[in-house]
């Protein structure tokens, strides 16, 4: 395993076979993983993107014991698998702070019992797989500005668990959709 913490300046590409952690650490290029490559935000740590983060192979996310942070100036391409994992059982989110673009062939999977917040700064593009797992949910909370979960051509939303959208965040369907989760509005 890599241990990533810091600054990174150049263009970070973490290669096939290889499983990295970041540790507080902040990307100001392009940081790429691999297909057969891994990133994960260690436990109650965080990373920053300040550029493009293409995702060709798997970032993972912890909630539950732990909170997890994703956040910058940058966007996520997610072409691979993005995740968040159930670590125990407490009260801890991952915390998403960035643009998440899920092409075709993409997918974004909350597992069983995790949670993911959709932050101030975010917003979700899919036209991949929104995974949400029984008892997982992904909230988009009730933070100025406003976010969108845009469905695009392609979309699949899957897992039975629950994608709720608190105030004025909104759920655009720019193409059919076929909710195989739960929805809940809050406050809308």
């Amino acid at each position: 395993d890599q241990t990533l913490t810091g600054n990174y300046t150049a263009p970070v590409s973490i290669g096939n076979g290889v499983a990295a952690w970041s540790y507080d650490a902040t990307f100001w290029n392009a940081l790429t993983v691999q297909p057969a490559g891994t990133l994960a935000v260690s436990y109650s740590h965080s990373m920053t993107i300040n550029s493009v983060a293409t995702n060709f192979g798997t970032l993972r996310l912890f909630s539950r014991d732990v909170n997890t942070y994703l956040s910058g100036a940058g966007r996520i391409e997610n072409p691979g698998l993005m995740e968040v994992a159930s670590l125990g059982s407490g009260g801890g989110w991952a915390n998403l702070y960035v643009p998440i673009n899920v092409p075709a062939g993409g997918r974004l999977a909350l597992a069983t019992e995790s949670r993911a917040y959709l932050r101030s700064g975010s917003s979700l593009a899919l036209a991949g797989t929104l995974d949400i797992q029984p008892s997982a949910r992904m909230v988009s909370l009730n933070e100025a500005p406003s976010r969108d979960l845009t469905l695009l051509g392609g979309n699949a939303l899957t897992g039975g668990g629950v994608l709720q959208l608190d105030g004025g965040n909104r759920l655009v369907a720019a193409a059919p959709a076929e909710l195989g989760l739960q929805l809940q509005l809050n406050d809308s």
